[in-house]
Formats: C-alpha cells, structure tokens, sequence
C-alpha cells in the first residue's frame, strides 16, 4: 500500500490520468467506445483511491480528467432524462464516497463556502414550490445538493501539499490547452487543402474550426477554463525563475487563445496578461528578465509572421462596431430583456432553471450569458443576495493571508468572473464544480519547500 501511495502523490501519475483523459477526449465518432472505456478506468481508479486511502488528494487529477473528458456532442434534457455514462459517473463517485465515509469516518468540515452553498441549494428549489414541476425541473435543481456534498466531502478530507496541489492545477491547465489544441488542429485539417493556409486559418477562427463543441462545453467555456487554471502555469515561472521552458506554456496558452477566436477569451486573456505580468515582475531577478526576454523576442516573432491573423482576430472581436449592439454582443442584449422580463414576473426567488427553453435549442434550458442576469431571471433578489455574499466570502478568502498560490489562482478567478458579466461561468456545471475542486485545495493544502 506504502508503494501505491507513493506512486499515487508521483509525476508520473497525474501524467498518467492527464494523458488518459487525452485520449478519452479525443475519441469521438467511431472511436467513442474508447473514451467510454477510457471513462470507466478513471471512475475505477476514482472510487478506488477514495475506498483506500484516507487522505483524497489523489482523486483530484481524475477528477478535473472526467470533467474535461466527457465528450458527448450537443448535451441537452435528453441527456440526463436517459441512463448514459454521465449517470455511470454518478454512481460510481457517490459509490466511492460512501465506502470513504464508512471506512476512515471523516469528521464535516465546514470550509468558507459552506454557507454560499447552503443558499444557493435554497434559491435553487424555492422556485420548484410555485412553477410547474418536471423531473428535470428536479434534477437541474438538486445539483445545488452535489455542489454542496461535493464542497463538504472534498474539504473534509483533501490533505495536499502545496507542491502537489500545483502540480494538479497546471496538469489540468495543460490538458485544456491540449484540447484546443487537437480541435484547431482537427479544424485545420478538415478544411479544404485548395485554400491557402492562412485563408484556412481565417476560415477555422470564423467559423470555430468547425469544431466548437467540445461535448462538456463549447469552445468559449474551454477559454474560460483556461483562464480559470492559468495562475498555476505563472506559479511556475515564478517559482522557478531559472527555468526558461515554463515560460513557454503560458506563450502557447496565449497562441491558442488567439486561434480560437473567442471573443470573451481575448478579454479574459489580456486581463490576465496584465495581472500576472504584475506578479511576475514584482520580485523578478536576473533569470526573470532573461526569460521574458527570450519569450518577448519568440512573441514578437510569431506576431510578425502571424499579423494577417491578428487582423483577423481584430475584425472577428469586433463584429462590425458599435452600431447594433444586439448583434456585436450575439444577441446578448435580447437575452437580457428576457431575464428582466422573468425577474419582474418572479422577483423574489425567480422564475426556476426550466424558465425559458433555448431559442436556437428547444432541447436545451436558457442561460442568460450574465451571471448577474441569469441570477436574477432563474433566482431573483433571494439569488442575487447569495450571489453576492459568495463574492465577498470566496474574495476575502483570496486576497487575505495571501499566499503565491491563492493570489494566483484568485486572479484566475477573478477573471473568470468578470468574464461571467457577460458570459456563462458560475452557475454552469463543470464551471462550478472546477472552482470547488480549487477552493477545497486551497483551504486545505499543506505549506512544503516549493
């Protein structure tokens, strides 16, 4: 058992888990029964760690592998009304939590979130008293109880090192970058060889490379993510000053961010160049200004040779101007007189996650793109209140008793955040259960060398 755990807390394991939940993702089509096999290895090895071992810090690379290898195209209702492997992964995480709870008898800790929680489970299924009841009404509501479950189970019983907890975050980081990646390039290759490459790459940005449903999100999403996780590929660069190939990570980050042609990506993205640039520099050294040196030189290069691109991206962020603000924010400002609309009707508690079905989607419920909006359409003041209390809280947390990994990954948050003014973060599954998976390392991880 002593050389399962030491493998368990290596490199090589979280390498392991990220390139499995690689190959998962990528097997789509006629390949699809090999991401559902490579699933089931992960949920094994998922429930196994937590049915032996007390401390479940090694569940947390799996976990973030499931979340960003679940590759059904298109989810919608019909995804969860019918048996699928997203209820095969229910069953076997609540089978491994009960067996960790029965066996090591973790004692609930109560983490800072708790009451944020705690409301939003209540803002949540208020609104199931007055509105029409469906079980998918049901369902969408009682994921307020596994965010919570989630939140309590995790902080009750995570034990990392600083070291390891780092390790996981930037693992994860990396394998979001490797998915946009292999979806560009997939794009690419898809397109018709007649072009010429730029003309295929202007092509490819225009149109999401063809390729803009990455089956747990949408191309937009995985920039946000991206963004949510991107401290831990900067804790690197900061901590180890004179190693030059970190600073090449967050360089490819940027290129593929770019690529994407995600419009809130490009916000997100220069916020971050902005924050952590800051950082970076505020206790740089010698190595320190070599290193940006070098990659200054690379990003100037690349910008050269890539300038009919970075038009492109200019012209596809700015959507033909100011003139129809309707159309330059995809029609966010109808969205939004939507959610007005529902919020005056149901002010209190809002109008239910079921409100209004997708427009362009009748098989999908209505997100607002706005956190704020959304809050207020689905939730009502009583969400706005647990909104805002969460922002206080999580953002307390953060940026007092600062450390380098809480100040990094804050700012991830932070962003992230801000993208959600204008986008879907907080209330969006995978979104919500990624911050929960940073929030419980960050409250329990334990201080080493690095």
């Amino acid at each position: 058992m002593t050389i399962i755990k030491r493998f368990l807390q290596s490199n090589l394991y979280i390498l392991l888990v990220t390139l499995l939940a690689f190959i998962a993702f990528i097997s789509t089509g006629e390949y699809q029964v090999f991401n559902t096999i490579a699933m089931i290895v992960l949920l094994v090895m998922f429930a196994s760690v937590l049915a032996f071992f007390r401390d479940t810090s090694p569940v947390l690379p799996i976990a973030f592998g499931l979340i960003y290898s679940y590759n059904t195209t298109n989810p919608n209702l019909n995804t969860i009304s019918e048996f699928n492997l997203i209820y095969l992964i229910v069953i076997f995480v609540i089978g491994g939590l009960v067996t960790h709870i029965i066996r090591f008898r973790p004692k609930p800790k109560k983490g800072i979130l708790y009451w944020s929680y705690i409301l939003f489970a209540v803002a949540y299924f208020v609104p199931m008293i007055y509105r029409p009841f469906t079980w998918t009404l049901f369902q969408l509501s009682f994921i307020s109880i596994v965010y919570l479950l989630i939140y309590v189970l995790l902080g009750s019983t995570l034990k990392p090192t600083k070291s390891y907890m780092m390790k996981i975050l930037f693992a994860a980081s990396v394998l979001l970058v490797m998915e946009m990646l292999f979806k560009i390039g997939t794009g690419y290759l898809d397109m018709s060889t007649e072009l010429p490459i730029l003309e295929r790459i202007k092509e490819g940005m225009r149109t999401s490379w063809h390729n803009g449903d990455f089956g747990w999100g949408n191309i937009n999403d995985v920039a946000i993510h991206i963004t949510l996780l991107m401290g831990a590929q900067i804790y690197y660069i900061i901590s180890f000053k004179k190693r030059t190939y970190y600073w090449f990570i967050p360089l490819v980050t940027v290129v593929v961010i770019l690529l994407s042609a995600s419009r809130g990506g490009y916000i997100s993205m220069a916020l971050s160049i902005i924050f952590y640039g800051i950082l970076i520099f505020k206790d740089a050294n010698k190595w320190t200004w070599i290193n940006f040196v070098i990659t200054a030189l690379l990003a100037v290069i690349l910008g050269v040779l890539m300038m009919p691109i970075l038009v492109e991206a200019y012209d596809l962020a700015m959507q033909g101007g100011f003139n129809d603000l309707d159309q330059f924010s995809s029609s966010r400002i109808t969205l939004y007189k939507h959610a007005l609309s529902l919020f005056k009707d149901y002010p209190l508690f809002g109008a239910g996650w079921e409100a209004m079905i997708d427009i362009g989607n009748p098989d999908r419920i209505q997100v607002f793109h706005s956190t704020v909006f959304h809050t207020l359409a689905v939730m009502g003041l009583f969400g706005m209140f647990a909104l805002i209390y969460y922002f206080y809280v999580s953002f307390k947390f953060l940026f007092t008793n600062k450390n380098l990994p809480k100040t990094l990954l804050g700012i991830g948050i932070l962003i992230s955040q801000i993208h959600g003014l204008y986008d879907n973060t907080q209330f969006m599954l995978i979104y919500t259960i990624a911050s929960i998976f940073i929030f419980t390392l960050l409250e329990s991880f334990i201080p080493d060398d690095i």
